[in-house]
């Protein structure tokens, strides 16, 4: 870890080079950290308090990235070009941005509770979906609680989980925008399959789309994972709930959109839709055995849905071999899949890499009675106080000295009151806004 010149003072702390500026922070409290700023701490609290972060430098996913990745950008074209495709210009971004999330070097904010008065630092985070599993664990759970607030309503909902061939994955991953169009597939099959139900047309069914990339040893496996109410509204505002989903018959109309598509954006022929057609088993497939009935639960399912492909507790590093390690879940280890995945740390790399999103490519497709368009936010009627909206969708951690308030920086009030009102283009006007 490098510190900055403009910090001197930094440097001077480590007299020996093997205490390094992580383990110096563990010993460390707040005041002295503070007084080193130049600032004093302000505590109501009894007793010093210890700031716990996180250590995204001891995983194995920074070290693979801090150590192989400049290696790993060298030998792409040669060795993983052909079987990955062409290396997209957003992955180098990300990854920089990555190793720069969560170091006190790269930068801190200074948290203050207005209430109990506690004040810690909070390095700086990238914010990345898919590569950062805390940035993205943040924005899963920050996604669930608008979704159980503001979007979901009190009826059942149905987890529909929908793949495709391997012989079609390939057109994915070379033309990462199909991965946009999936969603859209789903939901014209599944209005479909409703509309057929019902016999009747102007049944609005709601649902969520998810996209994901990783399958579970971080294979190249895009499927889909739909939220669906289990059932539509009537023009009148009624619900009416759907008693039976046959998957079979969603698996087809699916099926046809797929193959639509590609045949339309000129992926495939007419003699490949045949050929797909002529299989006893298509390769597509339809599982939706999983129903609640609170929307709390289904906001846990959605929260399944948008999970990160990484989970690091499930990395390990041999050292003796070289190669990154990576289990299956506990659930699937007994099964008749490989459960343990061994990958030497280029290849470890390009698996990781693979299942990164397009900067403002979305993941997530509200459609239907579901869409936001469709839905009034009670925040903006003003059912809601700003107090609860801040505390639902702003970045700062919450106060370990007082519960009943987040600790927040004021870039986070710009930033939230430019939401609130996109006309604001003047900081100080967004600060008097909210106070």
């Amino acid at each position: 870890m490098v510190w900055p010149a403009r910090n001197p003072d930094f440097r001077n702390l480590f007299p020996d080079p093997s205490y390094t500026p992580t383990a110096w922070y563990q010993t460390r409290t707040l005041d002295s950290v503070f007084s080193l700023c130049g600032e004093e701490m302000a505590t109501a609290a009894p007793g010093p308090r210890l700031y716990r972060r996180r250590r995204p430098e001891r995983t194995v996913l920074y070290r693979a990235l801090a150590h192989h990745f400049e290696r790993f950008l060298h030998v792409y074209e040669q060795g993983f070009e052909r079987t990955h495709g062409y290396l997209r210009r957003s992955v180098q971004t990300a990854v920089y941005r990555y190793l720069d999330c969560g170091i006190f070097a790269n930068g801190v904010a200074r948290a203050h509770c207005p209430e109990c008065g506690h004040d810690f630092l909070i390095a700086f985070s990238c914010k990345l979906r898919c590569l950062c599993p805390s940035c993205h664990q943040k924005r899963e759970l920050q996604w669930a609680e608008w979704v159980a607030e503001e979007l979901l309503e009190e009826v059942p909902h149905r987890q529909v989980v929908l793949t495709l061939p391997k012989r079609l994955r390939i057109f994915l991953r070379f033309d990462r925008r199909l991965l946009g169009e999936l969603p859209g597939c789903a939901w014209r099959a599944l209005r479909l399959y409703l509309a057929a139900c019902f016999g009747r047309d102007d049944v609005t069914p709601g649902a969520v789309g998810f996209v994901q990339t990783a399958g579970e040893l971080l294979g190249w496996h895009p499927h889909l994972h739909v939220l669906l109410a289990d059932g539509g509204w009537l023009p009148d505002g009624s619900f009416r709930h759907l008693l039976y989903l046959d998957s079979s018959q969603v698996e087809k109309l699916f099926r046809a959109e797929v193959l639509r598509l590609l045949v339309e954006r000129r992926k495939i022929g007419e003699e490949v839709v045949e050929s797909l057609l002529a299989w006893r088993h298509s390769g597509f497939s339809v599982h939706a055995a999983v129903r609640v009935e609170q929307r709390q639960e289904a906001a846990r399912l959605g929260r399944y849905g948008i999970r990160c492909p990484l989970v690091l507790d499930r990395l390990a590093w041999d050292e003796t071999a070289g190669q990154v390690v990576d289990s299956a879940r506990p659930s699937r280890r007994d099964g008749a899949g490989a459960s343990v995945a061994r990958w030497d740390v280029l290849d470890f790399l390009a698996r990781v890499l693979d299942h990164l999103p397009e900067p403002r490519g979305g993941l997530i497709a509200p459609t239907g009675r579901l869409h936001p368009s469709r839905r009034k936010s009670g925040f903006l009627h003003g059912s809601r106080s700003k107090s609860d909206f801040l505390h639902g969708f702003l970045h700062g951690p919450r106060c370990r000295g007082c519960v009943s308030t987040r600790a927040r920086p004021r870039s986070g009030a710009i930033s939230a009151a430019l939401r609130l009102d996109p006309k604001l283009d003047d900081a100080k006007e967004a600060l008097d806004k909210l106070g």
